[in-house]
């Protein structure tokens, strides 16, 4: 079951719990106290086993310090700020429950999503379901390392 808008605290214990640098834990609270970003979880079994935050500004790569480098901004547009799924369910179809979700309720919209080069599970799913790299970049973020973005499409 997905549930829109509602626990938060579990948001924050599976962040906590599970979080592997990809997500700073600054830009997780902002998802999560951002109002006008919806907060997507992932309930089976009573157990909270993932969430997606999404962001409906259009200006969701100056609110993440990335660079800008898309074409023709449309209007309708849908940032997958976070996505997370426990560890303990990983590879069990979490991240997809959520991601299709998301993309079915807002079909006319154009999904982005910035995912770490390294992270290669996340690039699968999205890959899954149709994003394609439209650009990379190489920049100073989480924690100061240097890493390698790449910034992903959905557009219908």
């Amino acid at each position: 079951m997905i549930i829109e808008n509602n626990n938060y605290d579990d948001i924050r214990k599976l962040y906590v719990n599970n979080n592997e640098n990809y997500i700073t834990e600054e830009s997780n609270e902002y998802g999560i106290q951002d109002e006008n970003m919806l907060k997507l979880v992932c309930i089976e079994d009573d157990i909270t086993k993932g969430y997606v935050i999404i962001c409906f500004d259009k200006n969701f790569c100056e609110l993440e310090e990335y660079p800008n480098k898309i074409k023709y901004m449309p209007d309708k547009v849908a940032y997958i700020w976070a996505i997370l799924t426990d560890k303990k369910y990983a590879g069990k179809g979490i991240g997809s429950k959520l991601l299709e979700y998301a993309i079915e309720k807002f079909y006319d919209y154009t999904f982005y999503s910035c995912i770490e080069e390294e992270n290669t599970a996340s690039i699968k799913l999205h890959e899954k379901f149709g994003f394609r790299e439209i650009y990379n970049f190489k920049g100073k973020y989480f924690d100061n390392r240097i890493s390698n973005e790449i910034m992903f499409e959905l557009r219908r």
